[in-house]
């Protein structure tokens, strides 16, 4: 499961318009449902929305996705600025 650190929560991403995401280590679909403590004491997990995305693009450089969440509905572009950052632009 591919996932991203983002800098603020999704409903606050269309005022933003963009943003810098870090990738994560891929995560087990567990995690979807997860909300919990990370061991060894590496935080904890929040969900912050829930809903769907629908690859438009998945290439290794661009991704697209169609969101539609309980808190956003978006277009989501984002674009592989080096290894460790990706700039998504909120249509």
């Amino acid at each position: 499961l591919t996932t991203f650190r983002a800098p603020a929560p999704p409903h606050h991403w269309p005022h933003l318009g963009h943003l810098i995401l870090t990738p994560l280590p891929p995560h087990r679909d567990h995690y979807l449902r997860y909300q919990g403590p990370v061991s060894p004491q590496r935080g904890t997990v929040t969900r912050v929305a829930k809903g769907h995305a629908y690859p438009l693009i998945w290439t290794a450089t661009r991704i697209r996705l169609d969101l539609h969440t309980d808190r956003l509905q978006a277009i989501l572009d984002l674009r592989r600025l080096t290894e460790d950052r990706w700039l998504a632009i909120v249509d």
